[in-house]
């Protein structure tokens, strides 16, 4: 850096209040548990980064000029968080998760972020035996308590069963609960809803299973009732989807990704787009079967395109024979979910046509795996 340069700094409505200086920063900087149920965690670094979740904790380093610690640092800049509206007019938000798994800083948070009114912040802390950490949950308000219902989590921390939590409103607690009955498994991304006042539907969202000795996550397909009177949770459908995955079978990850950003700017006219097919073309290493990867969505049966949906972009869907037929892009391959009754033959060749093409399109082997449900 020249001598007359600044250092970098965050625009000024982010930036920290006075009392937050670079020593204060220093030492709250750190992701820690906290050591009751709960313990208040309140301080000046967490309360400045609590009311600005644009600033992650890169940013917040960065402003201050200093090295990250041997610790995630701490952040409101999270996804997997859930917000709950009090009647009191404050705001719970619990937990969630910073960052992808690779990064220096990833963490999935066990603490609960309280707003006041009049914008007043207030965080509490829990040991990880009480409140493990937690993400991709639902929050439901239920008189004085809030239920947080479900968790995607740490991988080796995942369970068979649902993880049930209850928040005391008053006491800002967190009791851990054991529900019995057909619970929809280890479950994230749902949806929850109150209903008659004591009973929670869930419905929707991942749930991760165990099949041929791996662990694995498909869609949860059935609805799930808890009775919050005797703690017991009741499966409420049958659907009996059809769901593969279908995914690279050697040791590489596949080139999936950049084919997709390849077929996107290869015919695009200006001069940038072209570039960045050069680009995509360069990483891929070889040319790629663009013709088979316009088609994968595309099978040799009679069907027909569905609209997309704009929040979804990763997911195709189409509809044969009545039934919705949905593949969901990763970065591994594809996942498909056929929500619906189909021929078994129809089936066989939806799901080779996708193996071939992407084989053919990647330039590698490609395998297809059922995730059915074994029941």
């Amino acid at each position: 850096m020249a001598d007359d340069e600044a250092p970098w700094q965050l625009d000024e409505p982010l930036r920290p209040p006075p009392e937050v200086t670079r020593d204060v920063f220093l030492a709250w900087q750190q992701v820690r548990p906290g050591r009751d149920n709960p313990e208040r965690m309140t301080n000046p670094v967490w309360a400045w980064l609590a009311r600005q979740p644009e600033v992650s904790a890169y940013l917040a380093n960065r402003h201050f000029g200093v090295e990250r610690g041997d610790r995630p640092g701490w952040t409101n800049q999270r996804f997997g968080q859930s917000t709950t509206a009090l009647p009191d007019g404050r705001t719970i938000a619990v937990a969630g998760e910073h960052e992808d798994y690779y990064d220096p800083d990833f963490n999935i948070y066990n603490d609960v972020i309280v707003t006041a009114p009049d914008g007043g912040v207030e965080i509490y802390g829990y040991p990880r035996a009480v409140f493990p950490a937690t993400d991709f949950h639902s929050a439901t308000l239920v008189g004085d308590h809030l239920y947080l219902v479900g968790n995607l989590g740490y991988r080796d921390a995942r369970q068979d069963r649902t993880q049930v939590l209850r928040l005391d409103l008053g006491t800002l607690a967190i009791e851990r609960l054991e529900a019995g009955g057909e619970s929809p498994g280890w479950i994230s991304r749902h949806e929850a809803r109150l209903d008659d006042g004591d009973r929670i539907t869930v419905t929707g969202g991942r749930c991760e299973v165990e099949l041929d000795g791996g662990r694995t996550l498909r869609d949860s397909v059935d609805d799930h009732v808890l009775d919050l009177r005797s703690l017991t949770w009741t499966r409420t459908t049958d659907r009996r989807w059809t769901q593969y995955a279908i995914e690279r079978s050697d040791e590489g990850f596949g080139r999936l990704w950049d084919i997709g950003q390849l077929a996107d700017y290869v015919d695009r006219d200006d001069a940038w787009s072209q570039q960045q097919a050069a680009s995509y073309r360069e990483r891929i290493g070889y040319e790629p079967d663009l013709a088979a990867w316009r088609s994968r969505y595309q099978p040799p049966v009679a069907h027909q395109p569905l609209p997309a949906d704009r929040e979804a972009w990763r997911v195709h869907r189409i509809a044969v024979d009545g039934v919705t037929v949905r593949y969901v892009d990763s970065g591994r391959g594809v996942q498909v979910v056929i929500e619906g009754p189909l021929p078994a033959a129809t089936v066989g060749t939806l799901i080779d046509d996708l193996r071939a093409k992407l084989s053919r399109a990647d330039r590698g082997p490609y395998a297809a795996r059922c995730l059915d449900d074994p029941r």
